[in-house]
């Protein structure tokens, strides 16, 4: 029996989403036509509760939290396979995939940068603890920022994959869930604000502004930024100094994640 648990990250392909579904590990969802989605694969052997997903060529790295990380097979989206999976020593929470690394965060134990060279044989490389819980993970160009619970965002050099070096922080005031990069700005969202950081200078982060709305989750397109958290709120960000709430639309239940593709978000 398909049975859905919380939805917990997403990500569009084409006309496919996929989405990680706590228990119910990885389900594919047909979009083609908005008005009648459905299920068309799904993959739920693994052992954790599924919180973050990354997808690289045809293999999708599932975040797994105790689980670890689990590595699947998409190429045949109807029938999904299972590759192989890493141990890590705490709660995978969240992936992301950059050439033949993977980074985690891995909740009391920081950083994991696991080598995917082989994906049937992924392996840890190096590890780097931060401060808080890391609940979320994203990297651009030779950094890594991970959102680390009730100690803010934490910004790691990772040009060395195998020697990761704290370079700088930024501690905000609530409860930072996700982190997402534009350009030489950092969107954090941070349980009740997003909160906007100028990360020019990696070293030394700086807070550009907030704005009070509900995130869980955020989103950034072009001079848009799009938080969950019950529903969708749509924030003009083109001055980063003095974000604007356009519009937002409620839903029936808390929503911890959101991916925008044309003209659709998905939560």
């Amino acid at each position: 029996f398909n049975h859905w648990g919380n939805v917990n990250d997403l990500a569009v392909v084409d006309n496919l989403v996929f989405v990680a579904t706590s228990i119910s590990g990885l389900q594919i969802v047909d979009v083609s036509d908005p008005g009648n989605i459905e299920v068309v694969g799904f993959w739920d052997d693994n052992s954790g509760i599924a919180k973050g997903l990354a997808i690289s060529n045809n293999l999708l790295y599932l975040s797994d939290s105790s689980g670890g990380l689990q590595i699947v097979d998409i190429s045949n989206p109807e029938s999904p396979s299972f590759v192989s999976s890493c141990a890590t020593p705490s709660h995978a929470m969240d992936v992301c995939v950059a050439g033949d690394l993977a980074f985690i965060a891995d909740l009391e134990n920081g950083l994991q940068v696991v080598n995917i060279t082989d994906p049937e044989n992924p392996e840890i490389l190096s590890s780097l603890n931060t401060p808080g819980e890391a609940r979320g993970i994203t990297v651009s160009g030779g950094y890594v920022y991970i959102a680390d619970d009730y100690r803010g965002v934490q910004i790691i050099n990772v040009n060395v994959p195998g020697n990761p070096v704290l370079t700088g922080s930024f501690n905000t005031d609530g409860f930072a869930r996700n982190v997402v990069i534009s350009e030489e700005r950092a969107f954090v969202a941070d349980n009740s604000d997003l909160v906007i950081l100028d990360i020019a200078d990696p070293g030394n982060p700086q807070q550009l502004s907030t704005l009070n709305c509900g995130a869980w989750d955020v989103f950034v397109s072009d001079e848009i930024a799009y938080v969950s958290r019950g529903g969708v709120k749509i924030i003009d960000i083109s001055d980063p100094e003095n974000p604007q709430l356009l519009n937002r639309c409620e839903t029936n239940r808390n929503t911890s994640t959101i991916f925008v593709s044309e003209n659709f978000a998905y939560l």
